[in-house]
């Protein structure tokens, strides 16, 4: 099995080549913005907090997913842009970070990930409903 890292590359990048929903650019954006938040409140997680880590990681997983199938990726047919399940996991990324803002148990009184939890969490739920709006209709 050969690995077309060119091809890995195209469907990653800002805008990519057969795209399948429009203005690709806007919504890989957004789905950029999400990840690099999800992943410096992964990297700032207190420890001794499992679920919440979970949580962030299934919030990463989400954004990456939902990023190959609007660039057009040939994936499952549940997992097509305006399929139930890109909604299912847009909708964890405006959910999941808040439920981490409110699950994150830390011994000093500023957490770090608590804002950032929630701004992630708004982040996610405008792009949810951009997208719902404006895509899946």
């Amino acid at each position: 099995m050969e690995i077309d890292f060119n091809a890995i590359l195209n469907l990653l990048s800002l805008s990519p080549a057969g795209a399948s929903v429009p203005s690709p650019i806007f919504w890989s954006l957004f789905q950029y913005i999400i990840f690099i938040l999800a992943f410096i409140a992964l990297i700032l997680m207190p420890d001794k907090n499992l679920p919440s880590t979970l949580l962030i990681a299934f919030v990463l997983m989400a954004a990456v997913v939902a990023k190959l199938a609007v660039a057009g990726a040939s994936i499952s047919a549940f997992f097509q842009p305006r399929a139930l399940g890109i909604l299912f996991l847009n909708a964890t990324t405006a959910l999941f970070p808040f439920l981490v803002a409110g699950m994150t148990r830390t011994r000093k009184r500023s957490n770090p990930v608590v804002p950032i939890g929630i701004l992630l969490g708004i982040i996610g739920g405008v792009y949810t409903f951009a997208f719902w709006f404006f895509v899946q209709q």
